[in-house]
């Protein structure tokens, strides 16, 4: 039976303690939005070039697997934070 501790832990009162802890949070806090950033600004351009010829109802794209499968692992790669 797998057991959930829910990822919390007790500190002491300590400003000190609390200061170290603040800063982790803010650190990934950082993390994040750098990578939410990053991700955003590599999808943009996807849909951004999707949407300039909006009278035109035929998309040609060759190499579309390949060029679809290096957006994924690009995509992943920022997800992962790497």
């Amino acid at each position: 039976m797998e057991v959930n501790d829910f990822g919390f832990s007790f500190i002491d009162d300590t400003r000190e303690e609390l200061e170290k802890v603040t800063q982790e949070n803010k650190t990934t806090e950082d993390e994040l939005k750098t990578r939410l950033q990053l991700m955003v600004d590599a999808i943009e351009p996807l849909l951004k070039n999707l949407a300039s010829n909006p009278e035109k109802s035929t998309i040609h794209w060759p190499n579309r697997v390949d060029v679809i499968d290096t957006f994924r692992l690009k995509l992943e790669n920022i997800r992962d934070g790497k």
